[in-house]
This record gives C-alpha cells, sequence and structure tokens, in this order.
C-alpha cells in the first residue's frame, strides 16, 4: 500500500480533533489575542507533524526506543500546548522560576485558578490524543511498500519542521526558550535585610493593630485606571470614604515585591529587593523584626489569619521565626461561617477575631496585633470552587469583577474600626495602620499577572493610618498625603508613633498636625519584580529607573500624577548591576547588605 494512500484513507477522525482542540481550548479560555490563537494552533500542527514523523521512522528503530520516543514527545509537546494555552487563558507566560520556588503550593494556586477538573481532563486527553495519533500513524507507516515514498516523506517533514517552528513562531512557546527563560540568567543579588538591632520599644505603651489588606491596586481603587480606551473613574473605597475624617490616607504606597510572602517580610522585616523563593531564608541573619521588637518590650505578639492553612508557603514558620507567639490561622472561626477559595470573608473574619481578642485578652496589655485578610485573592471572584471565570474573561470584565471585589474588602474598614474601637475601650492607645501586602497589575501596561511586568501598576498600592483618641490633635486627620513612601517605612514609623522618640526614615513627621519634613528620611525606594527574567526598580522622589537583571539595561521614567502615570525618558543599555547600584541605589540601604 502506498503511504500517501494510506494517509488519504485513514479519513482520522482523531486528527479532525486535533485541527479543531485547538480553536476549541482557546476560545474556552476566552483569549481574543489573534497571534495567541495561532500560537496554539501551530503548536498542535507541529505536534502532529513530528508524530506524522517519527511513525515513518518506525521501521528504523527498535519498538522499545520507538515508544520512549512517542511517549517522550508526547509529554513534551503536552507541556508546550498546554504553556501555550496558558498564555491564551492568563494572557501571560507562566514563569517556571515562580513554579519551582514552591512546586506544591504553586500548583494548588494554579488549581484554584482553572479548576482541579479541568485540569486533570485536559492534561489527561491532550496525552491520548497524542499517543493515540502516534499509534495509529506508526501502523499506517508499517504497513506502506513504497520505500521512495516513505524517504520522501520523511525528507519533507524534516525541511518543513523548521519552517513551523521558526516562521510560524511556536519557537517561542518552546519549553526551553519560553518557560525557561527566567532561568538562564542567574541572579547573584543578595537581598536586602534592614537592620532594625538598635530600634529599643521598651518603655513604650501603645498598641498596634497592623491590619494587611490584600493585591490593592492604588491607580484602580483611585479611580486612575484605563485599559483599552475604558476609564474606571468611580469611588471603589466605600470604607476608606468613610474613613477619611478620621483618619490620614495615604493614595500611593510603594510595595516592595509582587506577592504576599515578600510583601510581609517587607513590611514587618524591612527585607527587600529578594530574588530567593518564598520568604527570605531563615538561615541567614535577619535580624529582629517587628513582632521581635515588641516582644522584647514586653508586648504579646498576635497573628492572625483570615486563610485557613499555614502551611501554605510555610507562613506558620516564617511568623513563628519573626517574634510572634500567638499565631492562628482562621481556628477562631465558626462552623457555618461563609467561605472563599482564599479564605472566610473579611467581615466575618474580622467579627470573628475580635471575638477571639476579646476572649484571650485584654485591652489594657500591650498588645502587636497583625490581622491577614485573604479572601480578595487573584482571581477575585469569591467563589468557593475556582476562580477561571475571572482569568477567562475579556481584560474590561477583569477589572470590574477585580474593583467589585476589592470594594467588599474596602467596605469592611469601617468594621474594622468599630470592632478595634470597642476592644481598646478603657484600655491603651492604639495606633490602626492598613496596608495592603502588594499590588496586583490591570493591564495599564500590558501586565495582568503579578509576576508579569515591573511598573508602577505593579508597585503602587495605599496605606491608611488612624491614631488614638488621645493623640489625634497631633495628626492631620483628614488629610491624604501625596508624596510615596514605602513599606519598608513602616517599621521605623511605627517605632516612632510608640516611642515618641524620632527614627530614621520614619513618615511621622510629614503627617503631623504641623508637618515638619526632616533630612532624617530619605525619599528613596527599592523595587523587585523577582520574575520574568528579574528586574529591579529604584524610585527617586517622582523618577524610577527600572534596571533589567536579563537585559543589562536601565529604563529611566518621571511620574506625573492625577492620574498617577509613568512616561520613559530613556533608556541606557549594556549597564552592570553594580555600577547601576551605585549611581541610583539608595543610602539607607547601602550599609544593611547580610
Amino acid at each position: 500500500m502506498n503511504l500517501l494512500s494510506a494517509l488519504r484513507r485513514l479519513r482520522l477522525p482523531a486528527a479532525a480533533v486535533w485541527l479543531f482542540l485547538p480553536s476549541a481550548l482557546v476560545a474556552a479560555a476566552g483569549a481574543d489575542a489573534t497571534a495567541l490563537r495561532l500560537g496554539v494552533m501551530r503548536w498542535f500542527v507541529t505536534a502532529f507533524l513530528f508524530l506524522i514523523l517519527l511513525s515513518l521512522l518506525r521501521q528504523y528503530v527498535g519498538r522499545f526506543a520507538w515508544i520512549l520516543l512517542l511517549s517522550a514527545w508526547s509529554a513534551y509537546a503536552t507541556l508546550c500546548i498546554l504553556l501555550a494555552a496558558y498564555q491564551a487563558q492568563f494572557g501571560s507566560p507562566i514563569d517556571i522560576g515562580f513554579v519551582l520556588a514552591s512546586p506544591i503550593d504553586s500548583l494548588r494556586t494554579l488549581l484554584v485558578e482553572v479548576g482541579n477538573l479541568g485540569a486533570v481532563l485536559v492534561l489527561a486527553g491532550l496525552l491520548a490524543l497524542m499517543f493515540f495519533n502516534g499509534a495509529s500513524l506508526s501502523i499506517l507507516a508499517t504497513s506502506a511498500d513504497d520505500q521512495k515514498s516513505r524517504r520522501t516523506a520523511i525528507a519533507a517533514l524534516v525541511l518543513l519542521l523548521p519552517a513551523f517552528f521558526y516562521l510560524g513562531a511556536p519557537h517561542k512557546m518552546l519549553l526551553a526558550e519560553y518557560a525557561l527563560s527566567s532561568l538562564h540568567v542567574r541572579i547573584d543579588v543578595p537581598p536586602i535585610v534592614t537592620d532594625y538591632s538598635k530600634f529599643d520599644l521598651r518603655g513604650s505603651g501603645e498598641n498596634v493593630v497592623l491590619a494587611q489588606l490584600e493585591s490593592l491596586n492604588a491607580i484602580a481603587v483611585n479611580g486612575e485606571m484605563a485599559v483599552n480606551g475604558r476609564a474606571w473613574n468611580g469611588n471603589y473605597l466605600p470604607g476608606t470614604t468613610k474613613l477619611r475624617p478620621r483618619s490620614i490616607y495615604f493614595p500611593y504606597l510603594w510595595a516592595h515585591d509582587v506577592f504576599t510572602n515578600h510583601g510581609q517580610q517587607s513590611i514587618l522585616c524591612g527585607v527587600i529587593r529578594n530574588f530567593e523563593p518564598a520568604y527570605y531564608h531563615q538561615s541567614r541573619p535577619l535580624g529582629p523584626c517587628l513582632p521581635e521588637l515588641f516582644r522584647r518590650a514586653g508586648y504579646k505578639t498576635v497573628f492572625l489569619s483570615s486563610y485557613p492553612d499555614g502551611k501554605f508557603y510555610n507562613t506558620d514558620a516564617f511568623m513563628k521565626g519573626v517574634g510572634f507567639d500567638d499565631i492562628r490561622f482562621a481556628d477562631f472561626m465558626q462552623p457555618g461561617d461563609p467561605i472563599t477559595a482564599w479564605g472566610y470573608p473579611e467581615k466575618i473574619f474580622l467579627r470573628r477575631a475580635y471575638e477571639y481578642l476579646h476572649n484571650r485578652y485584654k485591652p489594657d496589655e500591650k498588645l502587636f496585633i497583625y490581622l491577614a485578610m485573604c479572601a480578595h485573592h487573584a482571581g477575585f471572584s469569591r467563589g468557593t470552587a475556582d476562580d477561571r471565570s475571572w482569568f477567562t474573561a475579556p481584560s474590561g470584565q477583569q477589572i470590574d469583577g477585580y474593583l467589585a471585589s476589592a470594594k467588599i474588602q474596602d467596605s469592611a474598614l469601617v468594621d474594622l474600626f468599630d470592632l478595634n474601637e470597642k476592644f481598646v475601650s478603657g484600655g491603651r492607645p492604639t495606633h490602626l495602620v492598613v496596608v495592603p501586602d502588594h499590588s496586583f497589575p490591570l493591564g495599564l501596561y500590558g501586565a495582568r499577572m503579578p509576576q508579569q511586568g515591573a511598573t508602577i501598576d505593579n508597585f503602587l498600592t495605599t496605606c491608611l493610618y488612624i491614631p488614638p483618641d488621645s493623640r489625634r490633635a497631633e495628626f492631620a486627620e483628614g488629610s491624604k498625603v501625596e508624596q510615596i513612601f514605602g513599606q519598608s517605612d513602616l517599621v521605623p514609623t511605627i517605632a516612632e508613633l510608640v516611642t515618641h522618640k524620632p527614627h530614621q526614615n520614619s513618615f511621622v513627621p510629614f503627617i503631623k498636625t504641623k508637618p515638619a519634613p526632616t533630612e532624617k528620611y530619605e525619599p528613596c525606594q527599592v523595587m523587585t519584580q523577582p520574575y520574568s527574567g528579574g528586574f529591579v526598580s529604584v524610585a527617586r522622589g517622582m523618577h524610577t529607573y527600572l534596571y533589567s537583571m536579563q537585559q543589562h539595561t536601565i529604563t529611566a521614567y518621571e511620574l506625573t500624577l492625577h492620574p498617577i502615570r509613568q512616561r520613559e525618558l530613556w533608556v541606557r543599555r549594556h549597564v552592570r548591576f553594580t555600577d547601576f547600584e551605585a549611581e541610583y541605589g539608595c543610602r539607607r540601604y547601602r550599609a544593611a547588605h547580610p
């Protein structure tokens, strides 16, 4: 039987599915980019051509070797197709460095995003389809008796495959070039660990409640987001708006990193520029963090999280290591309390948290309390199963969903204030600080996932401060501070608030009734994007300088307000990181390296 006629006679119902599946997969993912559709489609066609080539080679290799080749190619092509589909669905490529930082937790996060059943079915279906096509074609190839046709087909496929790889652009989806690109560059830059060993909080008698919000994009919630010609300029901060007369609002605050674990270590420990996976490695000297400073001063340190799994990214171990005594992950919640895929909603969590505090502590005790709220997490659907509906929606609908969830989170701040006022009534003066862990990019400059991009869309979040009743006259309540401070300023700021003593790089002087800016504060911040090849951004006032660890370039930007935007000024190429740091690095951090 002639091979070519055999291929014509096969009619290949599986091949029909093969050609239909890419379009169905991308359509189901909700991708609206033609280039991504073509990328997924070309990968399917390329994989199919490779299977034909393997089937033609069947008679030249042993059975065992051929099965190994077919299995290896099936697994590899399936992975590459899934990578292409991931980019089609989420709008940005996956970063293997991010996955390898904590594989189990990354997989759990991904399964929440796409759904457990859907992920298993897609993976199993692709592998089965790949192997079935390869086996079917090999039977055809071995039954053919036309050696000339076989050799001609092999030569044609060998010549055709590079064209599909490089002219058709699916080589951008290759595992080696696409998914592992961020691992090709070794980032040998140590984290900056701020030294707080000389901070002494003994003698202070005022309490602090630090409430951590989740994934708050300052540009979006301040009504300044614009994507694809559409603007979102409403009021997305109902709780903050109600509390404004009683608080000091920072519409912009530099978040030093892009994920919760790094954000928490910036807030509590002043660790920045951390390219290491997960939390800062505990085997290196960390020095005293804020909870430990309070503990040394005789405070009871309490960490309460709305997410029930303390093992997630080793949060429990980190919080214990930095000085918290009482660490609880939603074990004080009650049966029947509503829960989302990312923990308990803010209002019920705060209610239960303060019930626990009332039962366990007295308001006249010296307390440092950290409340971690997690429900407004990537996916922003607040569902209990998965967040696929948000990730598969067009960008405009994603921003709508994000802001709807952000409003729910922010509205809970009124509950936080009321519950805290009842708890501290008759007790010690208590400072209430509300700060998010990080921002979440929404496409202002293209990026729509935290591990992509290194712009103000990635790094700007907010902050809210409410002083104790007994000290209200000292502070400019009702004011909005437009100078952009950073998360690492919080430790010296809180230290100054409770000790009444000036601390280097505290922003207390800027929020007094009579502001008194001081030379003790250096307006310089360092932000880090650990993924996508690695970036370090240094903000000096209203200018930022972005260094690419992969390209060795510096890009300078000017920031403008109302609405806040960044404008590129210039690009400098072939710059060593040491030269970048020497010219643009912050003085406050130069002596802080471990």
